[in-house]
């Protein structure tokens, strides 16, 4: 990382801005990416500084105002996400989180000395439990999220999703059901560390009857390469097969050589993280259920390993000296005008949700001013390129 404050916003005088890791906590719960949730933030505090001053001071709990207006924008990108990933390239996978993110255990005030709140948070940002969140329903997953892990009451969570209390109560405990029987015999941090290491010898030797007897029968094993690196396009089930995979892609590929994996922490689990000449290249992740591996995550997007341009992410993922990925068009927003309402580390560094609604906004705007009510847009004339040869007559 570049420090464990890097890319935090000022605080400065305004209480409100101590509130942004929690939301970026609870964002990238919802969403399993730290450039969407980075997004939800920023456009939370840009409608919260949009408001005149007057407005700001009319509501009694700024904090509670932020996490609820988080949660909609969540809401809304959940339900948009799906369709989105249906055009992804591969297989999609949640962002690995290392440890030293600054955000990614802040508890909430009212429950900041509870360790079993603390330990609620560390597990929901394991890779196992991103997966699992994806499994469920929008509806679903903010309701699980915000009452499970961050203690918001019902009441408060049906005004986020437009459900009733007992509705609101009824989402959370399908979500609970369904993550709660999916993680049942989950082998505690001893042994998964363990089988991590013995993983990771079997890769570097290239023993398959070693690796096929630390996997489950019928385990499954997905790689996330974005359409960036070569990465298997669809899961591959059952033991030998997924050993087979394994092995041959740690031949393969020098950038997964089981010589250049290191055992560290990522979404506080043992995860095996990949370097060539300092950069991160992949990220393996572990799912142990009762001695053996159940589930193998490799995460090879460079997207998802890499810091954002000019360094302005909130907290990315492992920065591994690799300089910042090159500015795109969707996400330069830098060159925003300066918002009189807004602090000066907020106004330069606008979301790119919010600038691509207006970019959108503006260019329909200018399109109608070019078109009159009723009548067809006039075709552009092609630039003179003399007559078109005619063609030979049949005597």
């Amino acid at each position: 990382m570049r420090g464990k404050d890097a890319g935090q916003l000022s605080p400065g005088s305004n209480p409100t801005l101590h509130d942004q890791p929690m939301l970026m906590a609870l964002a990238f719960r919802m969403l399993g990416s730290t450039h969407d949730a980075e997004d939800v933030v920023q456009e939370a505090y840009a409608r919260w500084y949009t408001m005149s001053a007057a407005a700001r001071a009319d509501i009694k709990s700024p904090s509670a105002w932020l996490v609820r207006v988080a949660g909609r924008i969540c809401l809304d990108h959940l339900r948009s996400a799906q369709v989105r990933r249906e055009k992804y390239t591969g297989q999609w996978l949640p962002e690995p989180l290392p440890d030293s993110a600054a955000w990614s255990s802040v508890p909430t005030s009212d429950h900041t000395g509870d360790p079993a709140d603390r330990v609620a948070l560390d597990e929901s940002v394991t890779m196992g439990m991103l997966v699992l969140l994806e499994a469920l329903t929008p509806a679903q997953r903010v309701s699980f999220v915000l009452h499970d892990v961050f203690k918001v009451p019902y009441a408060e969570i049906g005004t986020i999703v437009g459900r009733s209390t007992e509705s609101c109560r009824a989402l959370a405990a399908a979500a609970r059901r369904s993550i709660t029987s999916a993680r049942r015999n989950e082998a505690d941090l001893q042994e998964y560390r363990q089988l991590v290491r013995e993983f990771k010898r079997a890769c570097r030797t290239g023993e398959l009857d070693s690796l096929i007897r630390l996997l489950d029968p019928q385990v499954t094993a997905r790689a996330d390469g974005g359409g960036h690196v070569r990465a298997a396009p669809r899961p591959i089930h059952g033991s030998e097969k997924a050993a087979r995979y394994l092995i041959g892609v740690c031949r393969r590929e020098p950038a997964l050589t089981g010589a250049l994996m290191t055992v560290e922490n990522a979404g506080h689990r043992p995860a095996l993280v990949c370097r060539m000449d300092g950069v991160v290249t992949a990220v393996v992740s572990l799912q142990v259920v009762g001695s053996r591996i159940t589930d193998v995550w490799i995460i090879r997007n460079p997207d998802k390993l890499a810091p954002a341009p000019g360094g302005g992410r909130l907290s990315g993922p492992f920065d591994n000296g690799r300089p910042p990925r090159p500015s795109t068009p969707g996400r330069d927003i830098g060159n925003r005008p300066r918002s009189p309402n807004c602090p000066g580390d907020m106004s330069s560094n606008w979301t790119t949700l919010r600038c691509r609604r207006l970019r959108s906004l503006a260019d329909m705007k200018t399109n109608e001013a070019h078109v009159s009510p009723g009548r067809r847009p006039e075709r552009v004339p092609r630039p003179d390129r003399g007559a078109p040869p005619r063609k030979p007559s049949r005597s």
